[in-house]
């Protein structure tokens, strides 16, 4: 919402690589505000926690991600396939470029 308010734009008509590339500007209004104490692993350890009862995957690289009308597809360096109508896949920033993305980010 706080981009479509900057851009007046539809979200679905602003392209992904928009959204990096204002991101990594230091005025960019997204810019996180915020922190995680205890970096990556602290950030995962209270996600498995607040998750319990859900499928957690650790350690298994995603290779692709497909984004579809009702789901989304993750291939990983295992050769499984997760496919969901809601998924959160942590990554470090590296490893955006690392991935195919389906439609192009």
């Amino acid at each position: 919402d706080v981009y479509r308010s900057l851009l007046g734009d539809d979200l679905n008509k602003i392209s992904s690589e928009s959204v990096l590339d204002d991101l990594s500007t230091p005025q960019s209004a997204l810019r996180p505000k915020y922190v995680i104490a205890g970096g990556a692993s602290g950030l995962i350890e209270g996600l498995t926690k607040r998750l319990s009862g859900e499928e957690i995957i650790l350690n298994d690289m995603a290779v692709k991600v497909s984004q579809q009308k009702t789901q989304v597809i993750v291939d990983l360096s295992s050769g499984r396939q997760i496919k969901g109508n809601i998924l959160i896949c942590s990554l470090p920033a590296h490893a955006v470029l690392e991935i195919k993305w389906t439609p192009t980010l």
